[in-house]
C-alpha cells in the first residue's frame, strides 16, 4: 500500500549519464572490458551456462529503468525496490568468469599480463574510492553527540523524536539515542499512514521529495500527539516556520549553532503503535543466526569437502610375472 519512492537506481542510465556512471560504470570499473570474453565463454561452454544466465539476470535488473525487463518481471514490486544492489550481486557471481580470463592470460603472457591485470584492478578501486570524494552526494559528517545525550538523559526516551536536515546523520541518531523515531532510513518498514500515503523517503529530507515529502511532514506533525513526537532537531533553518506555525517552540541550541532543538507542550509519553506485523521470537533468532550461519557452513563445506573426489571405474595393476626375470651383466 506505500507509494512509490523515487530512486535514481531506477533511471535510464542512457539518458540519465550521472547516475549511469554512479550506478554502473563506477560499481564494474575494468570489469566492463571483460564482457565479451564473459558472454563468449559463458554462453559457448555448457558448464558455464547456469551461472552465466544468473550473471546476465543480475547484471540487467541492475540497468534499473534503462531497459524494460525489470518492470515486467517484477511489477508493482519494481515500484518499491532499488536495484543498486543486483549489481553487487551480478560482480559477485561473474567473479569464477573473471578468474578463468586472467588465468588464461597470465598462461599465455606471464609476467605482462599479471602486471596488466594489477594495473586494472587497483585502477578500478581507486576509481571508486575517489568518485565520492571528488562527486559529493552527501553532505560532510557533524557531531550529533549532544543529540544523543539529550535524548539519553531525565527520561527524554520517553518520548518519540524526529531530525530535519540530518541527511545519512539520522541513522547515527538512531543507533546510540534510547528514545524511538517516527522516521527511519528503510523505507518500506515506515508503516504510519502519514508516510505511506505520499512518495516520500525519510522525512529528514522531506523538502528533497517535493510536495509529497512536505505534505508528509506536515501530516506527522498534525498528529504528533498520536505518536508521542515531543522533540524535534532541526539542522536546516528550511524548516523552522512550518515548526513555528505547527506550534512548536525552540529550545535549545547544539554544535555551536548548527542544530536547535524544538519541542512542543502537552505530548504524552509514546505508547506502542499497531502498525505492521511484530516479528515472532522464532523470527527474530532466524534472522540473526540463517545469514551468517549459512555462509559458515558454506565455508566448512568447502574446506573438508573439496580434497574429497569420487573416482568410478576399476584401477587396473600390473600383472605379476610368472618367470624370473633374466638378469644380465652390465658391460
Amino acid at each position: 500500500k506505500q507509494m512509490s519512492i523515487p530512486h535514481a537506481s531506477r533511471s535510464n542510465f542512457l539518458s540519465d549519464t550521472e547516475y549511469g556512471i554512479n550506478y554502473w560504470i563506477i560499481p564494474w570499473g575494468a570489469v566492463i572490458l571483460a564482457l565479451p570474453f564473459i558472454f563468449i565463454k559463458g554462453l559457448g561452454e555448457r558448464r558455464y551456462r547456469p551461472l552465466f544466465y544468473g550473471f546476465w539476470l543480475t547484471m540487467m535488473f541492475g540497468l534499473g529503468g534503462t531497459t524494460p525487463l525489470p518492470k515486467w518481471l517484477l511489477g508493482r514490486s519494481y515500484e518499491v525496490l532499488t536495484f543498486e544492489r543486483f549489481t553487487f550481486w551480478a560482480n559477485l557471481m561473474v567473479l569464477p568468469l573473471l578468474g578463468l580470463l586472467a588465468l588464461t592470460l597470465i598462461d599465455k603472457y606471464g609476467r605482462k599480463a599479471s602486471i596488466s591485470l594489477a594495473v586494472l584492478a587497483a585502477s578500478t578501486m581507486a576509481m571508486a574510492v575517489a568518485w565520492p570524494v571528488y562527486h559529493q552526494m552527501h553532505e560532510a559528517p557533524f557531531n550529533v553527540n549532544e543529540v544523543v545525550s539529550f535524548l539519553n538523559r531525565d527520561g527524554h526516551d520517553k518520548f518519540r523524536y524526529l531530525t530535519l536536515g540530518f541527511g545519512n546523520q539520522l541513522s547515527e541518531v538512531g543507533t546510540y539515542a534510547n528514545a524511538g523515531s517516527v522516521d527511519g532510513e528503510y523505507n518500506s518498514a515506515r508503516l504510519l499512514p502519514e508516510l505511506t500515503r505520499y512518495g516520500s523517503a525519510q522525512l529528514t529530507n522531506a523538502k528533497y521529495y517535493g510536495t509529497g515529502g512536505m505534505e508528509a511532514l506536515r501530516a506527522v506533525l498534525k498528529h504528533a500527539d498520536q505518536y508521542g513526537l515531543k522533540y524535534i532537531f532541526v539542522r536546516d533553518p528550511y524548516y523552522e516556520p512550518l515548526l513555528a506555525f505547527a506550534g512548536w517552540r525552540k529550545e535549545e541550541v547544539y554544535d555551536h549553532g548548527n542544530i536547535t532543538l524544538w519541542a512542543k507542550e502537552g505530548i504524552l509519553p509514546a505508547h506502542e503503535t499497531q502498525f505492521g506485523a511484530r516479528p515472532s521470537p522464532m523470527e527474530g533468532l532466524l534472522w540473526g543466526t540463517l545469514p551468517i550461519g549459512s555462509s559458515i557452513v558454506a565455508l566448512l563445506l568447502v574446506l573438508t569437502l573439496s580434497g574429497r573426489r569420487r573416482r568410478t571405474g576399476t584401477l587396473e595393476f600390473p600383472a605379476i610375472a610368472e618367470a624370473e626375470p633374466v638378469l644380465r651383466e652390465a658391460r
